[in-house]
């Protein structure tokens, strides 16, 4: 079987174990949102006295956002069998193709941003390995801003996409090898990283900070929009990668202990990430005289959308160290590279399934298809880093309206119906009961949080440009018009995708005047065979 289980057809549509299937969904999760943009969001969320505050927010959301949504995400992908768009369609009806062409779409932005991400991580190491650190900040400057300004990220972006697409060839034997190749090395080096940090002088000095709280910080809207959209892409949460690697999973995988113990896990990477730099800053500013302000503006501010910290400072930190911070260095940035493309893997399989599925019958073609569109549409972000602070700032908020997707299709499908066919009738392996009360965290819980948060980001970001005397409508790039312009092209293209799916994909559709109607078709039970559709042809 060479590593996965093979359906009738000889297709190759599941991971080996649980074991496998943990190591990649882990892989995914464990990005480099986790070592290069948590520290920059805590930063940012920080006041003179502390970033607990925050910190407090952020765990509130594990559990109240990360935890039952990657768990109703995965519960959806091993049940159906199907790309995000069929998933919607097979549970709902034909009405709801618009919705999972929203969760796609933003899903296929952040992708086309995170190549460019990545292959700067691939960039440094290799630039580090050859020659050497920068000696003080203003070399530093001096070498980031002559490779962003030169086609270098271009050629690196492309390199990191044709890398994820040879991988992505031959489906879940190539995902399951890459990430048990990946993952050790990046955890590996997280924990050494770590420890090593803490132990140098004046580190306490950064942990003291992160940890010291100022209860007023719980008033600003950015506090909670950050720590819950955060979360969301940290875990991936709602953007439907996880579905589809869940695909890949069989019944008998615990999927409701995988909700669980991934997301904290996860999350505990990036509270290590963020006490690794703290420290780091700390330990190696303060004796050069700054103070904790200035300490704390270099972590908020620094580089285009927050990239400083990692591309401009983190050089200069390790260089003070001596050819032992090289060292340290190659490895830190040999770490957010093999974060970065775990994911990327993930992000770009999800979209080459949908390709699958919409009648591309080759998985070569159709994998030479996404790697050339992300490649082209990460272009913008590879060539201005304005395009690139953007793309950031709008699609990461936009996963709370991927959310927003997902928990609809639970309460349109019938909470409990889910819960029970699904998930506690559907395992035939040792996992534990989903209790009621997910489905009131999902029905009720996680869509005010959302629907809140984006009300409360909007009014705070307006009521800000006002008070500053400037017009909200402006464009800028990390803007609330200009995000506005940009989510209602693509709720337009998510009604594009419905009609031309509805021209050229007529078979998509049942007849499904009442999407209750087709409860035999998408009710299975728990003495059924194996089922599902395979990644490879049209289900």
């Amino acid at each position: 079987m060479d590593g996965v289980a093979r359906n009738g057809l000889g297709k190759m549509n599941q991971f080996t174990s649980g074991a496998t299937a943990v190591i990649s969904t882990l892989g995914l999760m464990i990005g480099a949102a986790n070592i290069w943009r948590f520290p920059r969001v805590v930063a940012k969320n920080s006041d003179s006295q502390g970033s607990l505050v925050f910190l407090i927010v952020w765990l509130l959301f594990t559990f109240l956002w990360s935890v039952p949504m990657v768990t109703f995400e995965l519960a959806v992908g091993r049940f159906t069998k199907k790309s995000v768009i069929l998933s919607f369609q097979q549970l709902l009806g034909n009405r709801s193709i618009w919705a999972a062409a929203i969760i796609q779409l933003i899903l296929f932005a952040h992708t086309c941003f995170y190549t460019v991400i990545t292959g700067w991580c691939l960039y440094y190491m290799c630039y580090i390995i050859t020659y050497g650190l920068p000696g003080n900040l203003t070399e530093s400057e001096l070498i980031f801003n002559d490779f962003t300004a030169s086609r270098w990220p271009i050629l690196f972006q492309g390199l990191c996409c044709v890398m994820s697409g040879l991988l992505l060839v031959k489906g879940a034997v190539s995902i399951e090898r890459a990430n048990i190749f990946l993952l050790p090395i990046l955890l590996a080096i997280i924990v050494f990283n770590l420890f090593w940090s803490i132990s140098r002088p004046h580190a306490i000095n950064g942990l003291k900070y992160m940890f010291n709280p100022n209860w007023g910080s719980l008033g600003k809207a950015s506090v909670w929009v950050d720590a819950c959209s955060h979360n969301a892409f940290d875990t991936s949460a709602g953007a439907g990668s996880l579905l589809t690697y869940a695909t890949m999973m069989s019944r008998d995988q615990p999927i409701v202990k995988y909700g669980i113990l991934l997301p904290i896990t996860n999350n505990i990477v990036s509270l290590s990430s963020g006490i690794t730099i703290f420290s780091l800053v700390f330990s190696t500013l303060t004796p050069l005289n700054y103070s904790q302000t200035e300490i704390v503006e270099i972590l908020k501010t620094s580089g285009p959308g927050g990239t400083g910290i990692t591309f401009i400072w983190t050089p200069v930190l390790y260089s003070s160290i001596g050819v032992t911070g090289r060292v340290i260095a190659a490895l830190f940035f040999l770490c957010l590279f093999c974060a970065g493309f775990s994911s990327l893997i993930a992000m770009m399989e999800t979209v080459a399934k949908t390709i699958i599925q919409f009648g591309i019958k080759s998985r070569l073609v159709a994998v030479m298809v996404v790697v050339i569109f992300h490649f082209l549409c990460g272009l913008p972000s590879s060539i201005s880093l304005f395009l690139l602070s953007n793309q950031d700032y709008v699609w990461n908020v936009s996963l709370l309206l991927s959310g927003l997707c997902f928990q609809g299709l639970l309460i349109s499908y019938g909470s409990n119906r889910f819960r029970t066919d699904a998930v506690n009738n559907f395992t035939t392996g040792s996992d534990c009961y989903l209790p009621v009360i997910w489905e009131y965290i999902c029905k009720y819980i996680c869509p005010l949080e959302a629907v809140g948060l984006l009300i409360w980001w909007f009014v705070n970001a307006v009521t800000k440009d006002i008070a500053r005397h400037r017009p909200w409508y402006r464009m800028a790039n990390r803007g609330i018009f200009i995000t506005v312009i940009e989510w209602f092209l693509l709720f337009m293209l998510a009604v594009l995708f419905n009609l031309l799916s509805a021209v050229f994909k007529p078979e998509w559709y049942i007849d499904s005047s009442n999407h209750q109607l087709s409860k035999e078709e998408t009710t299975i039970k728990p003495d059924d065979p194996e089922i599902g559709g395979n990644d490879d042809v049209e289900p």
